[in-house]
């Protein structure tokens, strides 16, 4: 198991199990005079995974080499461990994929021996992203992109701007149009629903949407300049 880079299974022994997926998020209405229920609609909810965990330093001479070996690993571990925000994490059943967690709950750590036993909980956003980032090239006008995975995914645009704005437009018609300057470097990222020239935060047109690509075949248009889109496969 990978979180944040560190892989913990260098500190200590982990096992967990997880869900299928994210559990779903139904709201329902009725109608008078109507039998059963309408969906209203569905969305897919954060789930906890339980890691139960020890750590094993090994087998020194005596009990206080044991205990110092014990307290210096769960240090490494606590700091390993604590974020103030989401952080990727890649389980060791599925190591092409990663979604972003944060540790929510540590239990106390019990003692047997030599061996320290503790709980720890993540809270895991509900898609799992693949580790290759996927791209490819954007001529000026219309593209088919391919996007593999089962659910929608957010795009990065790089367009090298040919006009005075550049607008990219995705397969449900929404548009993200920033204002430029001819040859300027426009990125647009749709996860994080910001837009750079140059490098520099830019402003995007008051009619502006962001959008999502995929699953599947996503028709997208590039004015006023050509480019690359990037994004990362999501899967439920």
């Amino acid at each position: 198991m990978i979180y944040d880079g560190t892989d913990l299974g260098e500190l200590m022994h982990a096992e967990c199990a997880r869900p299928l997926m994210a559990s779903p998020k139904v709201s329902t209405s009725t109608s008078a005079g109507r039998d059963g229920f309408e969906v209203s609609s569905v969305r897919l909810e954060s789930f906890d995974v339980d890691v139960e965990c020890y750590v094993l330093p090994g087998w020194p001479l005596d009990m206080a080499d044991g205990i110092r070996e014990a307290s210096d690993a769960k240090r490494l571990i606590a700091s390993a461990l604590f974020r103030k925000g989401k952080r990727k994490l890649i389980f060791d059943d599925d190591p092409v994929m990663y979604c972003m967690a944060i540790v929510s709950g540590v239990s106390d750590v019990t003692r047997v021996g030599y061996v320290d036993y503790f709980t720890v909980t993540f809270t895991c956003d509900p898609l799992f992203l693949s580790n290759e980032e996927r791209s490819q090239d954007l001529p000026l006008g219309k593209s088919v992109v391919r996007v593999g995975g089962t659910a929608p995914a957010d795009a990065r645009f790089e367009i090298r701007s040919s006009s005075t704005s550049v607008k990219v437009t995705g397969p449900d018609g929404s548009f993200v149009k920033v204002p430029c300057s001819n040859g300027s470097m426009v990125r647009v990222d749709m996860a994080s629903k910001r837009a750079t020239v140059n490098g520099a935060d830019a402003r995007v047109s008051i009619e502006s949407t962001f959008f999502e690509i995929g699953p599947g075949d996503s028709d997208v248009h590039v004015e006023g300049g050509s480019g690359v889109v990037k994004w990362r496969e999501a899967w439920l």
